[in-house]
């Protein structure tokens, strides 16, 4: 079944885009101090962990690029919510505009 973009996934999508399709899961929230929450994942986006995309210190070809990148060069974050792929987002999102 196929569903549309809503203004707001596009907006969340657009965000993504913008913070380089790879942002750390904790800074991907929503609210200010002890009443935060987390935003729901856009689609044709993924939370991936860094033990669930490693395989004794191999990345999986399942994961994309940039997020095997951006887990080597931070060691400390555990999950990332990431675009899984970019290109096909960014057409998407222009047809949406109407480009």
């Amino acid at each position: 079944m196929r569903r549309k973009i809503d203004k707001r996934q596009a907006k969340s999508l657009q965000a993504l885009l913008d913070l380089g399709g790879v942002v750390m899961s904790s800074a991907w929230t929503n609210g200010l101090g002890r009443h935060t929450t987390r935003r729901a994942v856009p689609p044709l986006c993924g939370v991936f962990g860094r033990y669930s995309v490693t395989d004794e210190h191999t990345f999986t070809a399942a994961v994309p690029a940039h997020v095997v990148e951006y887990l080597q060069d931070n060691p400390r974050v555990q999950r990332v919510v990431a675009v899984r792929d970019e290109e096909v987002l960014r057409v998407l999102l222009a047809l949406g505009r109407g480009e």
